[in-house]
């Protein structure tokens, strides 16, 4: 299945390829349409109605990050520090 990552942030791109999330192969762009992820495995944060459209998302949740990190870009290692998971879900309009 064609991978497709939507991040304008290099400290994830970073992460990713080091959890071996990515191979080098993927599409990596800082916002996505409809035509983008329709079908694909979209890593990154989505819109639900664009989330629908995907064949599966991915997403690296920050949820030890600390309200005073918030809003600035992240290295590869605060990353890794403060993610909480990575999980791939599959959204279904109804």
């Amino acid at each position: 299945m064609e991978k497709i990552v939507i991040t304008r942030h290099q400290g994830l791109l970073e992460f990713l390829r080091e959890e071996g999330l990515l191979d080098g192969s993927e599409r990596v762009q800082a916002h996505a349409s409809e035509e983008d992820v329709r079908g694909k495995h979209v890593i990154g944060v989505l819109p639900l109605h664009l989330a629908a459209l995907a064949a599966q998302v991915t997403v690296v949740e920050m949820g030890h990050l600390p309200a005073s990190e918030r809003g600035r870009e992240l290295s590869a290692e605060e990353t890794r520090r403060w993610h909480s998971g990575i999980r791939t879900f599959r959204v279904t309009e109804v």
